[in-house]
C-alpha cells in the first residue's frame, strides 16, 4: 500500500535558520537577520527520497509570513516549477508582500559561473536587509543541496573565515546529506580563487556596459 503524501497540515513548513556573522573593523559579531533553508513551498511531489508531498501553497506562505520573512529565493528551474505545480509561487509571494527572487540552477549539478556571479550580486544586495534584522529564505526542491550552496556563499561572504566551516555548519543544522561532493569542491575552489571570480564579475559588468 502506498503511503499517503504528506501535506502542509501534517507537516508544517520547516525552516532551518542559519545564524549570520558580520566581520567589520576586525570585530566579528552575529547580525540580527537570518537566512533560512526550506523545501519548495506548496510543492506537489508524489515521490521523493523522504516520501511524497502534496503541500498547500497558501498555508506555506502563511508560515513564511508568520516567520517575518521578507525575501524568498527560489533555486528551482522552470521545468521544476511546472513539475512541482508551483507556477503561481512568485505571484502569491508578492501578493503577501514577500519579495521573490528566481535564481534557477539544475539539481545535483555544479552551478555555472554566471549563477555564482548572480548569487554574489544578490547576497551583496541583501546585506542591508540582514543588518536591519530581516529574514531571508532560500529553497530548492528539498531545501538541502542547492539551498545549501547559496547559504554557504552568504555565510562565507559575510564573515566565515573558511568555506569548510560554512559547509559544516549548514550540514549540521540542516541535513548531513546536503551539498554533494562535486558541489562541495566547487565551493572550496570558489573560496580559494575568490579574487579571480571578482575580477570576472567586473569584466562582465564592463562588457555589458559597453554593449549598451
Amino acid at each position: 500500500m502506498s503511503r499517503t503524501p504528506r501535506n502542509s497540515r501534517t507537516d508544517r513548513l520547516k525552516i532551518t535558520w542559519i545564524p549570520l556573522i558580520s566581520f567589520q573593523n576586525t570585530i566579528r559579531r552575529f547580525v540580527e537577520g537570518q537566512i533560512g533553508m526550506t523545501l519548495c513551498p506548496g510543492k506537489y511531489q508524489p515521490q521523493s527520497m523522504s516520501g511524497g508531498w502534496d503541500r498547500d501553497m497558501d498555508l506555506d506562505i502563511k508560515e513564511l509570513k508568520g516567520a517575518r520573512v521578507g525575501h524568498v529565493i527560489s533555486l528551482i528551474t522552470i521545468e521544476e516549477i511546472r513539475e512541482l505545480k508551483v507556477n503561481s509561487l512568485g505571484i502569491k509571494l508578492q501578493m503577501n508582500e514577500i519579495t521573490w527572487h528566481h535564481l534557477p540552477t539544475p539539481d545535483t549539478e555544479v552551478p555555472s559561473e554566471e549563477w555564482m556571479i548572480e548569487s554574489l550580486r544578490l547576497i551583496v544586495k541583501l546585506m542591508p536587509n540582514f543588518y536591519s534584522g530581516e529574514r531571508v529564505v532560500v529553497h530548492c526542491k528539498g531545501g538541502i543541496s542547492r539551498a545549501g550552496i547559496f547559504t554557504c556563499l552568504a555565510l562565507w561572504i559575510m564573515g566565515h573565515d573558511e568555506m569548510e566551516d560554512a559547509i559544516d555548519l549548514v550540514r549540521r543544522l540542516r541535513d548531513s546529506r546536503g551539498i554533494n561532493q562535486k558541489q562541495e569542491q566547487h565551493l572550496l575552489d570558489f573560496a580559494e580563487n575568490y579574487q579571480t571570480w571578482i575580477q570576472g564579475m567586473c569584466q562582465l559588468e564592463q562588457w555589458q556596459e559597453g554593449m549598451r
